[in-house]
């Protein structure tokens, strides 16, 4: 696993720029699927070889990176906003760094969450927190 751990402190650094590209060139394509071939450009330009297997783990550890790095991105965000829409349905907003976030348009964003609905607002007002809850959600379906 030494070999692993060398990849994946060369990769880290300029995966991001890898997957830019590969967002810009198919943007349907799932965040796992951006990453795959992200890393797969990566390691062959860094002339590596690697086992399936070896892939397979420094793609896991990647995911786990991101997962903390977002866990901890979240948790130093906005106080979360709740309001019920006309339907009566219970949404919860917060405003978030996007940085590092595959396809963001902007340095942060607002997340609405509702149920297994998750919306990303990317132009909004400045004072969102003091909009009511009409107004959040019709900025909730803004793209």
């Amino acid at each position: 696993m030494q070999q692993a751990s060398e990849v994946y402190a060369r990769i880290l650094p300029i995966l991001g720029d890898y997957e830019a590209r590969v967002l810009a060139d198919d943007p349907m394509m799932t965040g796992d699927e951006v990453l795959d071939r992200a890393m797969r450009i990566a390691i062959s330009t860094l002339g590596v070889q690697l086992s399936r297997d070896t892939f397979d783990y420094l793609h896991s550890k990647v995911a786990g990176h991101r997962l903390q790095t977002s866990a901890l991105r979240e948790a130093r965000q906005t106080r979360p906003r709740i309001f019920r829409d006309a339907n009566g349905a219970l949404w919860t907003v917060l405003e978030v760094e996007a940085a590092g976030m595959v396809g963001a348009r902007g340095p942060r964003c607002l997340v609405f969450e509702c149920g297994s609905a998750v919306r990303r607002v990317w132009h909004y007002p400045a004072d969102w927190g003091a909009c009511d809850a009409e107004h959040l959600e019709a900025l909730s379906w803004e793209t």
